[in-house]
């Protein structure tokens, strides 16, 4: 089968899930046999292959992620025409629709899937500038992927669809399970600290509180990781984990 994954962002310019889920989901399905490319963008234009996987990058033209986005939407077209994949697994609204439309108008059969990282809400998209975007992409898509049955539940709910699960994975040649869990109980927060978050903190003291009552072996502890984490205090290094 030939596959093309779809993302304005790469890996490892940009460290986030979504970043990790395109590289890692590529390499595993390449490896049972399947034609895979990636197709991405970057500081600096590229086109490579390497773990079977072909990736092509773009260079990146705007600084603004919303301009970018609809841009590499757009520049993408041309590849999705004329490659003729079997399906295209897209994780942002914009080039999702450029794969949708592709298909509907005749100028490709591809199937087309949309991966959700995260819950949608009506209310939460409500202000977004990919607004349109998204609500095409959840009324069109072929299958909408979601990463938990609860995010699955809220599509279903807000826009009365199915879904499926898709799950993030972790790729154990990196990440190898420890042979045994840790004396002290242990919370690890990671994700983006420059969007909207709750209180993160109190949300970790709750949680130290809640193993704590349980008379787990230790005191608890909280460890966050993000990479921008240091970004959001001033006057520190960058280090991996932030305890």
């Amino acid at each position: 089968m030939k596959v093309a994954f779809t993302h304005p962002y790469s890996w490892p310019e940009v460290r986030r899930g979504a970043e990790r889920i395109v590289v890692e989901s590529a390499r595993a399905l390449a490896a049972r046999g399947h034609d895979v490319t990636i197709l991405t963008a970057g500081s600096t234009p590229q086109r490579s292959h390497q773990d079977g996987v072909t990736s092509v990058k773009l260079r990146r033209l705007f600084d603004s992620p919303a301009r970018h986005e609809a841009w590499f939407a757009a520049r993408i077209v041309p590849y999705l025409i004329v490659n003729r994949f079997d399906v295209i697994h897209s994780m942002m609204p914009r080039d999702a629709v450029s794969a949708i439309w592709t298909r509907r108008l005749g100028l490709a059969r591809h199937r087309t899937l949309y991966d959700e990282m995260g819950n949608p809400w009506k209310w939460y998209w409500a202000d977004l500038p990919d607004r349109r975007a998204r609500e095409r992409v959840v009324q069109s898509v072929d299958v909408y992927g979601c990463m938990s049955r609860y995010s699955l539940g809220v599509l279903e709910k807000e826009w009365h669809r199915t879904g499926v699960l898709i799950p993030g994975g972790v790729s154990l040649s990196g990440f190898a399970i420890a042979p045994e869990r840790a004396a002290q109980p242990t919370i690890l927060f990671s994700g983006a600290f420059a969007e909207p978050l709750p209180d993160l903190m109190g949300h970790c003291a709750a949680k130290i509180g809640m193993i704590e009552d349980r008379g787990q072996q230790g005191p608890a502890k909280c460890r966050v990781g993000g990479g921008d984490l240091f970004s959001l205090v001033p006057n520190r290094q960058p280090k991996p984990i932030a305890q």
